[in-house]
Parts: C-alpha cells; sequence; structure tokens
C-alpha cells in the first residue's frame, strides 16, 4: 500500500486529500512533488476563489478549510486538477457510476457496481467517495480515495491516518446505505462517489 497524504487533526479538508492522493497514484512518475506541491496550491486557490464570489454575509471565503467540502467542490477540485494535469499533456476523466439507473438500494449492489468499474478499468483508476461515521463530535462525513476493491474490501488511501479505518480498509461487512449500527458504522452515499482515471492514448 502507498503512503497517503495526511491532513491535519484539526481540518475539514479531507475532499482536497482525496483528490491529492488519487492523482498522485494516477500520474505515477510523471509528476514531481514539487508539481504535485503547485497542484495543492492550485486546489486551495480553487476553493477560495469560488467561497470569494459566492460567500454569504459574515462568512469567510477560507470556511472549507474547518468545514470541509461538498459534491459540489469535489467536481470543481477534479475541473481544476484537469486543467493543471493538461499542462503535463495528461488528461484526467471521471464519472459518477452509481447515478441514475445504475444507483444502488443495497451496500451489495454499490459494492458489486463500483467494483466492475474497477475491473472495467483494470486497475487503472481510483475512487473519491464518502462516508458518515460517528465522531467526537456526533455523526460526521469523510472523504477518501479508494485506490484498489476486492469482493469484500475497499483499499484506501486515507488523508487522516486511517482514524476511522485503522488498517487503510473498509470491509463491505462494516457499511450500510442506511441507518448506522454499531456492527456497520460506515454509512456509504452512491451520488457521492467518482470513479477517476487518466485518458489512455489509444482511447
Amino acid at each position: 500500500m502507498r503512503n497517503p497524504l495526511h491532513q491535519g487533526r484539526m481540518d475539514g479538508m479531507c475532499g482536497i486529500y482525496a483528490v491529492m492522493n488519487g492523482v498522485s497514484v494516477l500520474v505515477q512518475n510523471r509528476l514531481s512533488t514539487s508539481d504535485l506541491s503547485d497542484l495543492f496550491k492550485e486546489l486551495v486557490s480553487a476553493l477560495y476563489r469560488r467561497n470569494h464570489s459566492r460567500r454569504p454575509r459574515k462568512s469567510l471565503p477560507i470556511e472549507f478549510i474547518w468545514e470541509g467540502t461538498n459534491v459540489h467542490e469535489i467536481s470543481l477540485l477534479l475541473r481544476t486538477s484537469k486543467a493543471f494535469l493538461a499542462l503535463y499533456d495528461l488528461e484526467l476523466v471521471w464519472s459518477r457510476p452509481l447515478q441514475g439507473r445504475s444507483r444502488p438500494s443495497t451496500v451489495g449492489q454499490y459494492w458489486a457496481r463500483l467494483k466492475k468499474c474497477f475491473d472495467d478499468c483494470e486497475g487503472r483508476c481510483v475512487a473519491i467517495l464518502d462516508y458518515n461515521f460517528d465522531g467526537d463530535e456526533g455523526e460526521e462525513g469523510h472523504w477518501t480515495c479508494v485506490e484498489k476493491m476486492t469482493e469484500r474490501t475497499m483499499r484506501l488511501l486515507d488523508s487522516s491516518l486511517s482514524i476511522h479505518s485503522p488498517r487503510g480498509v473498509i470491509r463491505r461487512s462494516a457499511c450500510t446505505l442506511g441507518e448506522k449500527t454499531p456492527r456497520r458504522p460506515y454509512r456509504l452515499f452512491p451520488h457521492n462517489v467518482y470513479l477517476v482515471r487518466l485518458r489512455q492514448g489509444d482511447e
């Protein structure tokens, strides 16, 4: 398993780190550490500019640092990453594979459909997704990057030092699409799943 980039304990920047970890694994050695640092700056700047132009009164354009990111902001981060990678002749593409008719109604369907996406791209992809769990202040949301899937597990490149999944793995048996239980502490959201990859030269 790769060593993921880690966020701080006080911030809500898991969305940015999920995208960063996904891009890092996809580009392999085609970008330097300095290049990835520049991408990080672009992602933070993109959220700042968006919030600065749309912020309501009495809010700050940097609130995403502690408030976190929503699904629309993940889309913004992916668009920003796409524009950045184009400078290196790399084309980032993504889809939301569990939408519409493919939207699952059970964890089994969620797992099988997302795993098929990984199988179809022969492992040359990642998934950016979120889940809810019980944190110190009640139910919390968290964005993460899935590097690999098996019939029973997701292997994560997770920014939170694996606080939520101590071994960097989430098991299907611990997940639900409905209300969380002690045996199923991870609540998954099918509409918040992005399958991300680099377009190959022959496509």
